[in-house]
């Protein structure tokens, strides 16, 4: 969920982004392109200076009239003063729904507009991915669940800072930065990776962002499809190391 730099030495820089670390990575790419040497995107890609500039509301109606449904209604709920407490006190229902096996219950219990408060204040159970059952988690942890750690690390940080994310997106904060951004520079000149989530329904990983991939870009794209929800990573590491691994060592950059 964050930007995550990795394989830096003196004279190379890659930058890998997950979720909503792509839009850092996306500005260390418009404010420092001199820094990095090539950036990886998995499942959000590339975001354009120009991608918060229509009002948030505008966005939605947008995206009801392509899709059928507002892809990123949750923004409201999870920017909404409060929401950081109410998903602690249903977080079995929201760790649920973030990690679920049926990819198709977010079209119609995550995205849209009051699904996800909906959802998850009704207390809804629903079975998790598969990488996530007990049996798996055996290997990862000894005596207490992968996912028990995570949400009990959670618990004690709170979600009110990361939720801040939302309230900067869904306002006019984050469009009205992006304006500094120099036009030289919302071009990536620079090689960019990007792994397509097939079956993330929220972010619409593959259309979206594998189209801007390629406009995005003066320099090499390289695409890689995943048949995933939205955690690629966690779905399928073996194949993302490997294809990551292949990007890395084929840019040629001195270790």
């Amino acid at each position: 969920m964050i930007a995550l730099p990795k394989f830096m030495t003196d004279k190379a820089r890659v930058t890998l982004a997950v979720y909503r670390g792509s839009k850092t990575t996306s500005r260390l790419a418009n404010y420092f392109p001199e820094r990095f040497l090539s950036y990886a995107f998995l499942a959000v890609g590339y975001m354009t200076p120009t991608m918060f500039a229509t009002p948030y509301e505008e966005s939605l109606n947008l995206s009801k009239a392509v899709l059928g449904y507002e892809n990123f209604g949750y923004w409201d709920f999870f920017s909404s003063e409060g929401a950081d407490q109410t998903i602690l006190d249903h977080f079995d229902s929201f760790w649920d729904m973030l990690y679920t096996n049926d990819t198709t219950k977010t079209i119609t219990d995550w995205s849209p507009l009051g699904a996800y408060e909906a959802f998850i204040t009704n207390d809804t159970r629903i079975p998790p991915v598969d990488y996530v059952t007990p049996e798996i988690l055996e290997l990862i942890a000894t005596s207490t669940k992968e996912r028990a750690i995570q949400m009990e690390a959670i618990r004690k940080g709170g979600l009110a800072a990361p939720l801040n994310w939302y309230k900067i997106a869904r306002g006019t904060l984050e469009g009205q930065d992006d304006q500094g951004i120099p036009q030289e520079n919302a071009l990536i000149h620079r090689p960019v990776f990007f792994g397509a989530a097939l079956r993330d329904y929220v972010s619409v990983s593959a259309p979206t962002f594998l189209a801007g991939a390629l406009v995005s870009s003066n320099s090499t794209v390289t695409i890689r499809e995943y048949n995933s929800g939205h955690w690629v990573q966690m779905a399928f590491p073996d194949e993302v190391n490997g294809d990551l691994l292949e990007w890395i060592e084929g840019l040629g950059l001195d270790a």
